[in-house]
């Protein structure tokens, strides 16, 4: 099985397309770029600098993403281990043969976008941009993110625990002061001792009233006590 697959890359080794890139003669290609045309050639094509000079080595070539068949370029000496890449299915993510249908293009954008919700705080501390907008899915986001930008992600996943922890912190105080407000609440409303033992004995020698028995007596023996004997 090993053997065969090692096959099957060197094969689709031999049918690279290379491209032009930044310092080579011909038209000034981007790493990366989508839209590039270039004839399919042999991998034994010699790519040329600016003085004639051949550089196969830091050559560039194209790739194609097996399902959504997205292109993309690469140096041609990362080729290999890209072809090597597998998903979780067991097939490879890149090919080297030129699809015969068009590319299946989302609308999603990588953070680092110049367009992304969060690029203001990126350009604050630094990070880079990616032009990729044609992610099919959030997963594809996250997936692309933390693959093709590891710091940035580490950046944002530290930035997400950040402001979760933060957002805890903010629901224990308000939980906090909404019990400290229903317990003042209540104790405003509740019945004071004194309101609790209302005078209910009334002296029959004058208005006055009193809660028990013995503040009755004791208050006819000093105010009515001529009365009473």
């Amino acid at each position: 099985m090993v053997t065969m697959e090692r096959e099957l890359t060197a094969q689709l080794m031999t049918q690279v397309e290379f491209v032009d890139a930044p310092g080579m003669k011909g038209k000034k290609l981007q790493v990366g770029a989508l839209d590039a045309e270039a004839p399919i050639v042999g991998a034994t094509a010699e790519v040329l600098d600016a003085n004639g000079k051949p550089l196969p080595g830091t050559a560039y070539v194209r790739v194609y993403d097996t399902e959504t068949r997205e292109p993309s370029v690469l140096p041609y000496m990362m080729l290999e281990r890209q072809l090597n890449i597998l998903r979780e299915d067991g097939s490879r993510v890149f090919t080297t043969v030129r699809p015969k249908e068009p590319p299946i293009r989302g609308s999603f954008l990588c953070p680092l976008h110049p367009k992304a919700p969060r690029r203001d705080e990126f350009d604050k501390v630094g990070l880079p941009k990616c032009r990729k907008a044609n992610l099919m899915t959030e997963m594809d986001v996250q997936r692309h993110f933390k693959s093709c930008h590891p710091r940035a992600w580490q950046y944002s996943e530290q930035a997400r625990v950040r402001d979760e922890k933060e957002n805890d912190r903010d629901f224990q105080r308000r939980m906090m002061e909404m019990m400290v407000n229903a317990t003042a609440a209540r104790t405003a409303s509740a019945p004071t001792p004194a309101a609790v033992s209302v005078a209910s004995i009334g002296c029959p020698d004058c208005p006055r009233t009193f809660g028990n028995k013995q503040g009755l007596a004791a208050h006819r023996r000093h105010m009515h006590s001529r009365k009473t004997e």
